[in-house]
């Protein structure tokens, strides 16, 4: 790991925002003098930084070749490693120093080797690849505390083996439900997590992988972390609409496990309330039925209470085919989007978990009733990775807690 200094981390980001920018854009973009940004690059350019010979014949013609040459992050620089351990599913996922998902063709052949006898040992985990190729494995999450621990500890052991082969793994974020202290790294409690989950209360993650296994994952200088799946989620999402796509906005990230969450980007930094609870959103009251209850029991109680108590999208879907359950679910989410929206201003919701498979069903009737309460051009939308983005926003957060940087995207 490398120090880094202010200018240099501006110019890291804006690279990996905006891959194969060239030497001028770049200082331009971040309003540094181009000789400050040569020597900045310079610095950091030896491991972490990419430059095609291609020139890129936008630029002005007063520009040298060395200006105009366009400049990529290299995601095999190091490597991070994102486990969400949800209600329902556990996932893992690779991610490269670029923020991009690891795939056999983003490594050299000898960093593939040893990945593809990875996943052969998550295979042994009974983990099923998401897609071919990608370095993202799921399966369903173990009932019992001691199962899911037991799996936790094998997934660090094949961990410390990629270390041991060569493979630049620097550190692991475990994302989890509930009420998770950031800042002190602690575990407060995991009320969805399993069935005995009431039995991780104000712990750290050792709890969960032991002590004996943070201790070795630590000797092999892998730093070992713990943050919210929901605040997690945001920071998958936001990085993504940074990086990707024209609409910068803020964002607020609804979530459906066994509980139900919210996470917010405010003036483009991750929101922490000052207990940094992830459930907010399941406590918000709404009126239903004629009564004041909360969000998360009118969805458990009311709309979803035939199925199983983590069910599947598919049964949840299913229950929506009745039409009254599915006017129910949205004027109960429209009372609290109105609450966050009013308050906070945020137009960009993303629907994350299991909430991701019910927007199609829900969709235009929830925009209806927002507008049928006055509130206009708010933009639902799709999580962008699926079920993966509160493991993925996990390994993206290695790099900010490696590196003391906060969370913004200004």
């Amino acid at each position: 790991m490398f120090t880094i200094n202010e200018n240099e981390l501006k110019l890291l980001q804006m690279i990996r925002r905006n891959p194969g920018c060239t030497k001028s854009k770049l200082a331009t973009m971040v309003e540094m003098p181009w000789s400050s940004a040569y020597t900045a690059i310079s610095k950091l350019n030896d491991k972490i930084i990419i430059r095609q010979d291609e020139e890129c014949s936008s630029e002005g013609n007063f520009e040298t070749n060395n200006y105009k040459a366009g400049i990529y992050i290299n995601p095999n620089y190091e490597y991070y490693v994102g486990v969400s351990v949800g209600s329902s599913q556990l996932k893992v996922v690779l991610l490269g120093f670029d923020f991009s998902i690891l795939s056999i063709y983003s490594v050299n052949e000898q960093v593939a080797q040893h990945i593809n006898a990875f996943y052969k040992q998550m295979k042994d985990l009974d983990f099923k690849q998401h897609q071919n190729s990608l370095c993202q494995w799921c399966k369903d999450t173990p009932e019992t505390i001691e199962q899911l621990s037991s799996v936790l500890i094998s997934i660090c052991e094949n961990i410390c083996r990629l270390k041991e082969n060569g493979v630049n793994i620097v550190a692991i974020n475990f994302a989890l439900p509930g009420h998770i202290d950031f800042y002190n790294q602690k575990i407060i409690s995991t009320s969805h997590l399993c069935n005995e989950s009431n039995s991780i209360k104000n712990s750290s993650i050792s709890r969960l992988i032991s002590s004996s296994m943070y201790d070795r994952l630590c000797s092999k200088n892998i730093f070992v972390y713990v943050d919210h799946n929901v605040k997690s989620s945001a920071i998958a999402e936001k990085e993504y609409r940074f990086s990707h796509t024209s609409n910068k906005e803020d964002l607020i990230v609804v979530y459906l496990g066994r509980g139900v969450g919210s996470s917010m980007i405010i003036n483009g930094s991750l929101f922490r309330d000052v207990e940094n609870i992830s459930g907010q959103f399941g406590e918000i009251t709404v009126l239903s039925n004629c009564s004041l209850r909360k969000l998360g029991d009118v969805i458990r109680e009311d709309i979803f209470p035939k199925t199983q108590c983590n069910p599947t999208i598919e049964e949840l879907k299913e229950q929506l085919k009745n039409e009254s359950k599915k006017l129910q679910l949205v004027d109960i989410l429209s009372q609290s989007l109105s609450n966050l929206i009013h308050v906070v201003g945020i137009k960009d919701i993303i629907f994350s978990g299991k909430f991701d498979g019910m927007l199609d069903i829900i969709e235009l009737d929830l925009n209806n009733k927002l507008e049928s309460t006055g509130i206009y051009g708010i933009r639902l939308h799709h999580s962008v990775y699926d079920q993966y983005s509160a493991s993925v926003g996990a390994a993206i957060g290695c790099f900010y807690n490696l590196y003391g940087i906060d969370y913004s995207w200004n």
